[in-house]
């Protein structure tokens, strides 16, 4: 029997699904699977990497400004849900995407939003579930845009080892929504308890 959580009214909700990850090879195939040689095709690119590398809900991704990033260190800042700021850092390699960005798009810098349309719009959430859809099927894979929130948090954990470096990252008021992803990589909690009465 699957267990299950009492809620506040007393009544029992189901247990959270399992969240869906790309594993490294799947990872591999999309980056392949994606260039850069137009500025849309590089904007998009960008996109994917914030959701995949930095654990970002496709929403926080269309509402990034210019001004949220600090371009010398990658320091990030996001607005999450009910306006809850929380900081983050982004790679080298993924900053110096970006900065290859505002130098084909001056708008990105310029205008509103970090990642507009060719008329200077903002892009919204429904296109960049279709954008990966459409990659999904040219790796043969099923991806949605918390598909790379997910992914993004596993690798964090398994990484750092800290559940509540990852709860940090991902915004998440309680640990309780965080610790799902512990049932993705059981090796933690094996390697964990093997060395706790040496």
């Amino acid at each position: 029997m699957k267990p299950t959580t009492k809620k506040g009214n007393g009544k029992r909700s189901r247990p959270r699904p399992i969240p869906k990850v790309l594993t490294g090879a799947e990872l591999d195939r999309l980056w392949m699977a994606m260039e850069k040689d137009t500025p849309t095709k590089l904007r998009n690119l960008c996109m994917v990497k914030m959701g995949a590398n930095c654990g970002l809900r496709s929403q926080e991704i269309v509402d990034l400004r210019y001004g949220d990033i600090e371009w010398e260190s990658g320091k990030l800042v996001v607005k999450g849900k009910c306006g809850k700021e929380r900081v983050l850092w982004i790679s080298d390699a993924d900053l110096a995407l970006l900065q290859e960005l505002i130098e084909v798009n001056p708008t990105s810098k310029t205008g509103a939003w970090l990642f507009v349309t060719a008329s200077g719009r903002k892009v919204d959430t429904r296109f960049m579930r279709a954008m990966l859809e459409w990659l999904g099927r040219k790796i043969g894979r099923h991806i949605a845009p918390h598909g790379l929130r997910h992914t993004f948090a596993v690798d964090l954990l398994q990484r750092t080892k800290n559940i509540y470096l990852v709860q940090q990252a991902l915004g998440h008021s309680s640990i309780s929504t965080t610790q799902v992803y512990l049932s993705l990589v059981p090796g933690e909690l094996s390697e964990g308890m093997r060395g706790l009465r040496p």
